[in-house]
């Protein structure tokens, strides 16, 4: 919790929560100031620091991988 504390105050535009068993990265955009552009390059960052932070929870926190069946 400390580290995902910690990060939110690190990346800009992107925000880190806990529900149940998930840890969630999302995006707040906000409506009156959105372009197309800012919004893809917002969403590019979100993409780039989601594939880079499941890396880093998993390899050095220990979190696990979530299954489909979880899904379900």
């Amino acid at each position: 919790y400390d580290f995902l504390l910690h990060q939110n105050y690190k990346l800009k535009y992107l925000r880190f929560s806990i529900s149940k068993q998930d840890v969630i990265l999302s995006l707040a955009i906000f409506s009156q100031f959105v372009k197309f552009e800012t919004a893809l390059e917002q969403i590019e960052y979100l993409l780039k620091k989601s594939d880079d932070y499941d890396d880093i929870l998993v390899e050095e926190y220990g979190a696990t991988w979530r299954s489909e069946d979880k899904d379900k």
